[in-house]
């Protein structure tokens, strides 16, 4: 219950990521977008994904799918 409360204050972080798939988010961006201290939300993203912000593959919004392979 306390995930879902936590989405929409994680929303502007989100929108970020996808407006923007080439850049490399770092943690205090993706905090600075939510209005909050990076603490608080890797707190709160935790308890939304499961997983900590810093552990998100640097070009998370790129994935699409699984990876081809090359040739």
């Amino acid at each position: 219950m306390a995930a879902r409360a936590q989405r929409p204050r994680l929303a502007p972080a989100l929108r970020s990521m996808h407006s923007d798939p080439a850049r490399r988010w770092h943690v205090e961006d993706l905090a600075q977008a939510c209005g909050m201290s990076r603490t608080t939300f890797e707190t709160r993203f935790k308890a939304a994904a499961g997983i900590r912000a810093d552990g998100l593959p640097p070009r998370l919004a790129h994935s699409s799918g699984p990876a081809r392979p090359a040739g």
